[in-house]
C-alpha cells in the first residue's frame, strides 16, 4: 500500500523520509509516520525507527511513545486519519506574530504558504519552510487561510482581493485584534462569498506562539469552529468558541487591557521603594511571586529587571501595540456608552512614552519611564 525510507543521519538523528503513497511522493526534513491510510508528521527533534512493514516505533527527545496504536490516536486527534491529503493552509501577514505562526505550524509538520504587502518581510517565513506567493489569489487556492494583519484597514484589502479570487467552501480565520463591529462586518462579506469565518484573535506574544501555548479567543458558528480547532489547536495551549462572530474580537480587548494598564500601575508602586536601598532585581523578584504579579511579569521578569536597569528591550509586544489596542477598547467602550477613567488617565501615559521614544520597547519601558519622572 505505500512505501517507506528511511535515512538516519547525524548526531541529532536528524532525519529525512520519503513516502509514498497513492503515487504521491511526500519528501520531509521532518520525521513521517503513516499507516496505509494517513500522515503524521513530526518535528525533526523526533527520532523514527521502523520496526515492521506495519508498525513504527516514535521517540521524541528519548521519552518513547506507544506504538502504531498511539499514532493512530494521535492521526484521530489532528483530523488527519483516513486522510491522504494535507489541508493545505496559507497565512497572510508575515509580522512578529504572523512569522510565529508560520514557524509553529511547520515545526508541528503543516506546510504553509504565505503572503506579505511587503515581499522582503517574507524573508524569516521562507526561511522556515514556508512557501511564499506574490499575489493574495495564489493563497486564496489554500484551504485554510489565516489573516494576522495590523488593523481593519489591512485587513479589509486582503478580504476584498480574497472574494476576488473566490474562496466559496475555504475556512477563514482571522488573528488580528479588531473591533468587535470591524469583525462582525468581515465576517459577512466572508460567509456571503461562501467560506467559513472564524474570528480568533490570539493572547500571548512569540515566545508563546513559537511554543503553541497560546490562549485562542474564537467567534463564529459551530461548525465553523469545528473546522478551525485542528489548526488552531496547534497554536493555542487553550482555545475557547465564546459565541457569534465578533465575540473573540470582544474578549481579546478585555484580556489586554489589564496588561496595558498594568505596566502603568508597576511604576507607581516601584515609586513606593524610593528610598528602601531595596534592589530592582530584588523588588521584581518579590513583586513577580505575589499576587501582584501576572503571568507577563513571572515569565518575563528579566526582561523587566534590565529594562529598570536602564536597558530598554525591543518589544514582541511593545508600547506602540500597547497603545493601538488601549485605543481600541476606549472606542468600543464609548459605543457601549461606557466611560472608563482608568483606561483614559492610563492612555496620557503611553502618549507619553510614545513622544519619548520608547514606542517599540517592551512595556516595561512605559514603567522605567514613569516611575523616573
Amino acid at each position: 500500500m505505500f512505501e517507506h525510507q528511511w535515512n538516519h543521519k547525524g548526531p541529532q538523528g536528524e532525519v529525512v523520509a520519503t513516502l509514498n503513497i497513492g503515487g504521491v511522493t511526500i519528501n520531509s526534513g521532518n520525521i513521517i509516520v503513516a499507516d496505509a491510510d494517513a500522515v503524521l508528521v513530526l518535528p525533526t527533534a523526533s527520532i523514527c525507527e521502523a520496526v515492521s512493514a506495519g508498525e513504527f516505533r516514535v521517540a521524541k527527545e528519548r521519552q518513547m511513545m506507544e506504538r502504531l496504536r498511539a499514532v493512530e490516536t494521535t492521526l484521530e486527534i489532528l483530523g488527519l486519519k483516513g486522510r491522504k491529503n494535507m489541508t493545505t493552509v496559507a497565512i497572510l501577514g508575515t509580522g512578529r506574530m504572523g512569522t510565529a505562526f508560520v514557524k509553529r505550524l511547520i515545526e508541528v509538520g503543516q506546510p504553509v504558504t504565505v503572503w506579505n504587502r511587503t515581499a522582503a518581510h517574507t524573508d524569516a517565513a521562507a526561511k522556515a519552510g514556508a512557501t511564499v506567493v506574490t499575489d493574495i489569489a495564489a493563497a486564496a487556492a489554500s484551504d485554510v487561510i489565516l489573516i494576522s494583519l495590523t488593523n481593519a484597514t489591512a485587513v479589509n484589502a486582503v478580504i476584498v482581493e480574497l472574494i476576488k479570487a473566490g474562496i466559496s467552501g475555504k475556512l477563514v480565520i482571522d488573528l488580528s485584534t479588531l473591533l468587535p463591529d470591524e469583525t462582525k462586518a468581515i465576517g459577512s462579506e466572508i460567509t456571503t462569498a461562501g467560506a467559513d469565518f472564524v474570528d480568533c484573535p490570539v493572547g500571548g506574544t512569540v515566545g508563546p506562539a513559537l511554543k503553541g501555548l497560546l490562549l485562542g479567543m474564537a467567534g463564529g458558528t459551530e461548525a465553523a469552529f469545528a473546522r478551525a480547532k485542528r489548526i488552531l489547536d496547534c497554536l493555542c495551549k487553550r482555545v475557547e468558541l465564546l459565541g457569534p462572530i465578533g465575540a473573540g474580537a470582544h474578549m481579546k480587548l478585555a484580556v489586554n487591557l489589564p496588561l496595558a494598564i498594568y505596566w502603568k500601575a508597576l511604576a507607581e508602586a516601584l515609586v513606593l521603594l524610593d528610598g528602601s536601598d531595596i534592589s530592582t532585581d530584588m523588588a521584581i523578584s518579590m513583586i513577580a511571586d505575589s499576587s501582584a504579579g501576572p503571568a507577563v511579569l513571572k515569565n518575563r521578569a528579566q526582561i523587566v529587571v534590565d529594562t529598570m536597569n536602564g536597558t530598554d528591550q525591543p518589544g514582541t509586544f511593545d508600547i506602540a501595540g500597547l497603545l493601538k489596542d488601549l485605543d481600541l477598547a476606549l472606542v468600543q467602550s464609548a459605543k457601549s456608552g461606557r466611560s472608563m477613567p482608568l483606561s483614559e488617565e492610563t492612555r496620557k501615559s503611553y502618549i507619553e512614552a510614545i513622544s519619548a521614544g520608547l514606542g517599540h520597547f517592551d512595556g516595561a519601558s512605559l514603567t522605567r519611564h514613569l516611575s523616573r519622572t
